[in-house]
């Protein structure tokens, strides 16, 4: 019986936080990875743009992530990525998902740095932070590198109905 008492204590105050320790490291060095990963490339605008046109780029990428898809036609492959994505971060006022069927996005095309069939990760302050292409890898590492860009949504307080009711003077 002992023996197993001390393997007991054995394991939770050695194995237990070696495996925690472990854990979590693994995940800081992933973190730390995508974070190099999507380390800032260039600016989304060409260097010679007049300031009417960089107006008209910034009220169309500026304060909102953004995946460009430069790609001029889209299958119906395509399109189903677009709609997963835009599902998934759609929601958020600070993220956009464009196309060049976009109406707006054809106008500005000639002042962007891009090439045509590519998908680009776009801050909020107009830098590429990544290229890739349609493949299923890229498209899996493209939500993975979104989801560490965009900000976490806030979370509601909790709070006890007693203080909401004492707050408010009743």
């Amino acid at each position: 019986m002992s023996y197993i008492k001390a393997a007991a204590v054995v394991i939770m105050l050695f194995v237990l936080p070696a495996v925690s320790w472990w854990y979590l490291q693994s995940g800081l060095d992933y973190q730390k990875q995508i974070r190099v990963d999507i380390a800032p490339k260039r600016s989304i605008l060409i260097n010679e743009t007049t300031s009417d046109s960089k107006s008209k780029v910034e009220t169309l990428f500026k304060d909102k992530i953004t995946v460009f898809a430069s790609d001029s036609i889209l299958n119906d492959k395509q399109q189903d990525i677009i709609s997963r994505i835009s599902e998934k971060y759609g929601n958020r006022d600070f993220f956009q998902f464009l196309t060049l069927e976009d109406a707006k996005t054809k106008t500005i095309l000639p002042l962007l740095s891009v090439s045509s069939d590519s998908i680009y990760l776009v801050d909020k302050d107009m830098v590429i932070r990544n290229t890739y292409s349609w493949k299923d890898a890229d498209i899996t590492t493209l939500v993975e590198q979104t989801a560490t860009l965009i900000p976490l949504p806030k979370r509601q307080s909790i709070s006890l109905k007693r203080d909401i009711e004492h707050a408010e003077g009743n």
